[in-house]
């Protein structure tokens, strides 16, 4: 008797911490999943064109940036930009410096 009482005990502790597992690790992927919500919002207040934000939502969990490559991708979307502004620049000086006739 006393066996059994050890067997069911013990097969309830596993239970527990059967269920208590899954619990750390849907807390886990809600951190991962909020940690990607902070990333994606920093890479889409960054991004020029705001046209679907669902799909480059679905497109940016899909891709599942690490913190390097999401510093990569803000780095390229900086100096996207600011090659646009010198062009930009550019033709007005030239636009400017161009004799009218």
């Amino acid at each position: 008797m006393l066996e059994n009482k050890d067997i069911s005990s013990r097969g309830a502790l596993e239970y527990n911490n059967k269920y208590n597992n899954k619990d750390k690790d849907k807390d886990i992927n809600n951190n991962k999943d909020k940690k990607q919500a902070v990333n994606f919002d920093l890479f889409y207040e960054k991004y020029p064109k705001k046209r679907n934000k669902l799909a480059a939502r679905k497109s940016f969990i899909k891709l599942n940036p690490n913190v390097l490559l999401l510093k990569e991708i803000l780095e390229s979307i900086k100096k996207i930009q600011r090659n646009k502004r010198m062009e930009k620049k550019m033709v007005v000086n030239l636009f400017l410096t161009q004799p009218l006739g």
